[in-house]
């Protein structure tokens, strides 16, 4: 399901397809005016700021509703999310590429990606790091740009 393709491949047909989260693992710059018209979201600071109003018992499972409201019930359609790093904590139990999935059914849905990608891969942290997480590609509709 999901393709990895190099940043020369990227151009304005590709971001137009449906349903499709794109993965940028890699510097953009080259291809930022591609995204443009996206919204920039800084998720880390905005979504911290949201969860500490709850106690941390309650936190796990309040986490998608305030991903929701911060990401689901805005105006934009295009987004570009960034500082994504809040979402690998062990505490919340979330699979983050199936999350987007469900977000890009109803947006373009673009990720700067803070790990890296080996092997038809996508790996966030180290081995031994209790946020370390390791996502096949082929298991989601995804499109990764590297």
């Amino acid at each position: 399901m999901g393709d990895v393709i190099g940043i020369r491949e990227v151009n304005e047909m590709l971001i137009q397809q449906e349903n499709k989260v794109i993965i940028l693992c890699t510097n953009y710059k080259s291809i930022q005016s591609i995204f443009k018209e996206f919204k920039r979201i800084s998720l880390g600071v905005i979504l911290s700021e949201r969860l500490l109003r709850y106690p941390i018992e309650i936190r796990n499972s309040i986490l998608i509703q305030e991903l929701d409201k911060l990401l689901l019930n805005t105006d934009d359609n295009k987004l570009l999310i960034k500082d994504i790093d809040i979402l690998f904590n062990p505490e919340y139990k979330i699979d983050i590429l199936k999350y987007f999935y469900s977000l890009a059914r109803g947006k373009k849905v673009a990720i700067e990606w803070n790990g890296s990608i080996k092997n038809n891969y996508l790996q966030y942290s180290e081995i031994g790091y209790l946020d370390y997480k390791r996502y096949s590609i082929n298991k989601y509709d995804i499109i990764c740009i590297k």
